[in-house]
């Protein structure tokens, strides 16, 4: 299935500490590019089959993508965002999911759409140019605030600073 297709589609926040430091899970996005994602990087995610409810999506697209297992009770929907693709009419959620699950990562996703994922530093996902899509990083970015993963929301704005204002004038990050 296509990127937005059908029912909509997920992503998960995948979040951990690492020392002093806060990890997210990060995949090389395989497919090819379009105008609405451009990025060289995604979120382990997908699109929502006929039946199934996100948090069934989200569930079955992390194990598949990272082979890490997630429960419904460890996700929690990021408070009012979502991404709409107007060109297929659908729309694009995003969840936050504790530090804790199981299984191993897998070396590649199961449909080759997704490369070998791996922890970046928060700093890293926000900064990285080419990375992450803005739409990507501004779920991070409320995820982390929300969590309590971030306990300076100020210095995660400071690693969008070329977007500040966006982050600060978007009513879903008030």
């Amino acid at each position: 299935m296509q990127r937005g297709e059908g029912y909509g589609s997920i992503s998960a926040i995948l979040l951990r500490s690492c020392g002093g430091d806060t990890a997210v899970l990060v995949l090389p996005d395989l497919k090819p590019r379009t105008e609405e994602l451009p990025t060289k990087f995604t979120l382990p995610g997908g699109s929502i089959k006929k039946g199934e409810s996100e948090k069934e999506a989200l569930v079955r697209e992390v194990e598949e993508e990272t082979g890490l297992i997630i429960s419904f009770e460890q996700c929690t929907r990021v408070a009012g965002f979502s991404k709409e693709f107007k060109k297929q009419g659908t729309q694009h959620t995003f969840w936050f999911v504790k530090d804790t699950w199981k299984g191993v990562l897998r070396q590649t996703g199961l449909r080759g759409e997704t490369g070998r994922p791996g922890w970046w530093s928060v700093n890293l996902a926000l900064q990285k140019e080419n990375g992450l899509h803005f739409s990507h990083k501004l779920a991070l970015y409320h995820a982390l605030k929300e969590s309590g993963f971030a306990k300076d929301s100020k210095n995660i704005a400071y690693a969008l600073r070329e977007h500040e204002i966006l982050l600060t004038s978007c009513p879903f990050m008030k």
